[in-house]
């Protein structure tokens, strides 16, 4: 028998944060775009972790379902 480290393979969680590249490519629009919507604050809110600017993904979430209903 092998060894069990405690995980399921199967559990594959999405991360936490989208950084900005991630978030960009999941809305199909430029980086330097999602840029200046973040800097006229149209966009969910972020952190900053260390240099990178990150979102958490259940905010995404919110805000797109936000954006869906109110369409």
């Amino acid at each position: 028998m092998g060894k069990h480290s405690g995980s399921s393979s199967g559990d594959h969680e999405p991360p936490v944060f989208l950084t900005e590249a991630e978030l960009a490519a999941r809305w199909r629009h430029s980086l330097r775009t999602l840029q200046r919507w973040r800097a006229a604050g149209d966009v969910p809110r972020h952190l900053r972790i260390g240099s990178r600017i990150v979102f958490r993904r259940a905010d995404v979430e919110a805000f797109e379902a936000n954006r869906e209903a109110d369409e």
